[in-house]
C-alpha cells in the first residue's frame, strides 16, 4: 500500500480526522526516508567494481581470463576492473608471449568493492633449437656478401641469396660492390624459419677532373698517387676533396687542391715557376812560363858528351 491510496483509504471527518491525517503523513515520509539523512549524514557510495593487477616481465604478452582475451601487457603491467559477484566470474588466467613459455595461474577470489588483488606471471623464453635460413634480395647483382664479417659470395643474376644453416640469434650482414656505397644490415634469424632482407645498394656520386699546366707535359700526382701528364683528363671520379702536386724539371713543384662535384667537372690550372738559371765566373788561365836551359848547364853537358866520346875510341884502339 503506497501513501496514495493510504489516504484514500482513510476519510475521517471533523478536525480530530484532519489531526489524524497529518500524523499518519509524517509517519509514512519518516519511513521511506533513509536513517542517515534523518541524521543529517550523507550517505556513502559503495564501488561495484574491483580489479586484478596482473604483473609480467615481457610488455606485448597477452593476458587471458578462461581463454578471454583481457588485453597486453604494458610497461610490464595490465590492470582488469571485474564486477563484484559472490562468485568469481572467471577460475584462471594465463600470460602467453611468441618464443616463450605460457604463464598459467588461478583466479582464487573476487575482489572486494574497489579492492585490486595483484598477480604476477614471468615469463621464460623457450629454448633455441635447430638452425634458420638467411633469404637476400639484393640488387644490382655482382654484390659482395659478408655474413658476420665472413664473405659468403656474390649476388648472381637473380638477384636472390640464400644462406642455409645460420645460428639463431642477432647478426650482421656488409654488402660491398665498386661504385656504389657499402651497407651494413642487422637481422635477428630465428630457428626453423627463413629470414628474408632487401637490400639496394646507392650508386657512388661522380664527377670528372681536368688538370693543365703551364708550361704542359709536367706530371700529376693526386693524393701522392701518380696520375698521368697534362694536359689530363680524369672521368668517373668520387665527389671529394683532392690533393694535387704538379711537377715538371726546372720548374718549382705547384701545390694545390680540388674538388670533384656530383655529375660535373672539377678544373684546374697549375701555372709552374722556373727555377733560377745559376750564373757561373769566367775562368782565367794562367801563362805557361817558357823553359829554356840555363846558359852555365849546357857547357858542363857538352863537356860531358866529349869525354864519353874519347872514351870509347879509346876502347877501340
Amino acid at each position: 500500500m503506497d501513501f496514495l491510496s493510504f489516504q484514500i483509504e482513510i476519510q475521517p471527518s471533523g478536525e480530530r480526522s484532519m489531526m489524524i491525517k497529518k500524523v499518519l503523513t509524517i509517519l509514512v515520509l519518516f519511513s521511506i526516508l533513509p536513517v542517515s539523512f534523518v541524521a543529517g549524514q550523507t550517505t556513502e557510495i559503495i564501488p561495484d567494481t574491483g580489479y586484478y593487477l596482473i604483473r609480467s616481465n615481457i610488455d606485448g604478452a597477452e593476458v587471458y581470463f578462461d581463454n578471454e582475451l583481457m588485453g597486453v601487457i604494458e610497461s610490464n603491467k595490465l590492470l582488469i576492473e571485474v564486477p563484484i559477484t559472490t562468485k568469481p566470474l572467471y577460475s584462471t588466467f594465463s600470460v602467453t608471449a611468441s618464443g616463450y613459455s605460457t604463464y598459467n595461474g588461478t583466479i582464487l577470489r573476487v575482489p572486494l568493492p574497489g579492492e585490486t588483488i595483484d598477480m604476477r606471471g614471468n615469463l621464460k623464453q623457450n629454448p633455441i633449437t635447430g638452425t634458420g635460413t638467411i633469404s637476400i634480395g639484393c640488387s644490382p647483382i655482382n654484390t659482395s656478401v659478408y655474413l658476420d664479417s665472413v664473405f659468403t659470395g656474390t649476388i648472381d643474376y637473380s638477384g636472390i641469396m640464400r644462406i642455409n644453416d645460420v645460428a639463431p640469434g642477432q647478426h650482421v650482414l656488409l654488402f660491398e660492390m665498386d661504385g656504389y656505397e657499402g651497407q651494413e644490415q642487422f637481422l635477428y634469424v630465428n630457428a626453423n624459419m627463413i629470414n628474408q632482407i632487401l637490400v639496394e645498394l646507392i650508386p657512388i656520386p661522380k664527377g670528372n677532373l681536368i688538370v693543365t699546366s703551364v708550361p704542359s707535359g709536367a706530371s700529376v700526382m693526386i693524393d701522392e698517387v701518380y696520375r698521368g701528364i697534362t694536359p689530363l683528363t680524369l672521368p668517373g671520379m668520387n665527389v671529394d676533396n683532392y690533393d694535387l702536386i704538379v711537377s715538371m724539371p726546372g720548374y718549382h713543384d705547384w701545390i694545390g687542391s680540388v674538388y670533384v662535384p656530383y655529375n660535373s667537372t672539377g678544373q684546374i690550372e697549375a701555372v709552374l715557376d722556373p727555377l733560377p738559371t745559376p750564373t757561373t765566373k769566367p775562368t782565367t788561365q794562367p801563362t805557361p812560363i817558357p823553359t829554356t836551359p840555363s846558359a852555365g848547364v849546357l857547357p858542363v853537358i857538352t863537356l860531358c858528351a866529349l869525354c864519353l866520346v874519347s872514351l870509347i875510341y879509346l876502347r877501340r884502339i
